[in-house]
């Protein structure tokens, strides 16, 4: 039985109980080897007009917080190459707008989740308007306001010492990039690597298009979830700091199809081979060939690491593998051994967050994928 065969009726099987619709690219060597779609874009009782649409290849994602991985990381690599960063350099000392930051951090212990930051903090609720729940002030001003409270707020542990995940060193990155560059985020991301690679992905994709088009586009788009008085989120980027500091940051908000993340999974694989258009052989390989953790830390700059026996990429992807999860339902794995690049897109937290299926789900994809490709 073909690749398709197999698993096309695991993604329907899940479509319901696990998420309402999903999509899946897989490249291998380099090459689309398989692009498959199931079940709908949103439920009929929170979004009627989507769950009579059918999930395609054309959907568009919101990948929470694959973003770090898409997008901040690829940017960092390529001002490593061009010589404007240093990853071991005190990030105080480089950026004026950190200047502040306590000056053990180096933009390494940011990438790779280990400055002593916490992992979150709900800085939104000051920053979104109570009665609608729409940001309160224009994205520079609330850009102000969260990083005044990052740089007051103490660290849970000396920078170094231990790996704790966190959005916060993520946002501070982001705005590291457009202080340096002078270029807002999603620009840079589009100049430099979804323009010349011709992803379909952007940040804030309703403003990407002409008016009398946004319905068209928001057609197209996997709703996420209502809760907390906002209104359901499509086309509006689910994660509500980002949300606050106008959908485009660092930690989260870019929105995609599965072939466009599968394409840029499959650029760094051949940027660890010298044989990318956009990223340096070098540059990548401080990020992706950094040696790992001990376990039970699985971090590398920009990017996670297979959890021996516990893995969202199932049991089979080489230990040199390296991907990154989304709390929306998204995926992206790379396994330099098997040349595979595997993006998973869902809507999971869609109708609610409290459905956690997809924990299943993940590694058992993963592991057909693998039996698969061997």
């Amino acid at each position: 039985m073909s690749g398709a065969g197999k698993l096309k009726p695991l993604l329907q099987e899940a479509c319901g109980p696990v998420f309402p619709g999903c999509a899946l690219a897989v490249h291998r060597q380099g090459h689309p080897w398989l692009s498959l779609s199931a079940g709908v874009l949103g439920s009929k009782d929170e979004a009627p007009d989507a769950a009579v649409r059918p999930v395609t290849a054309e959907t568009l994602y919101d990948v929470a917080s694959v973003t770090k991985a898409l997008v901040t990381a690829p940017l960092l690599m390529r001002r490593l190459a061009e010589g404007r960063l240093d990853l071991d350099a005190p990030v105080a000392s480089r950026s004026a707008l950190l200047c502040r930051l306590d000056p053990r951090i180096t933009f390494r212990h940011l990438a790779a989740h280990r400055a002593g930051l916490p992992a979150w903090r709900p800085f939104y609720i000051d920053l979104l308007l109570p009665e609608d729940r729409q940001p309160r002030l224009v994205p520079g001003d609330a850009r102000s306001a969260v990083l005044e409270q990052i740089l007051r707020g103490p660290l849970l542990s000396p920078p170094g010492d231990a790996e704790l995940y966190s959005d916060l060193g993520y946002m501070l990155l982001g705005w590291c990039l457009e202080e340096e560059s002078n270029t807002p985020l999603d620009r840079q991301f589009q100049d430099e690597i979804a323009g010349p690679l011709r992803l379909d992905a952007c940040f804030t994709p309703l403003t990407q298009v002409a008016s009398p088009r946004a319905e068209l586009a928001a057609s197209r788009i996997a709703p996420t979830e209502a809760y907390e008085g906002r209104t359901l989120a499509r086309g509006q980027v689910h994660d509500d700091n980002a949300f606050a500091l106008g959908g485009v940051a660092g930690h989260a908000g870019l929105f995609a199809t599965a072939e466009a993340i599968a394409r840029l999974g499959d650029e760094l694989l051949r940027a660890r081979q010298g044989q990318s258009a956009i990223l340096d052989q070098a540059a990548a390989r401080a990020f992706l060939n950094a040696a790992r953790p001990s376990p039970p830390e699985t971090r590398i700059p920009g990017y996670d690491t297979p959890t021996p026996g516990a893995s969202s990429a199932g049991q089979h992807f080489s230990p040199g593998s390296f991907g990154h999860l989304g709390f929306t339902g998204c995926s992206l794995w790379c396994d330099p051994e098997r040349q595979l690049s595997v993006a998973f897109l869902s809507n999971r937290v869609h109708p609610t967050r409290e459905n956690e299926a997809i924990r299943a789900f993940r590694p058992r994809l993963h592991d057909e994928i693998a039996n698969l490709t061997p």
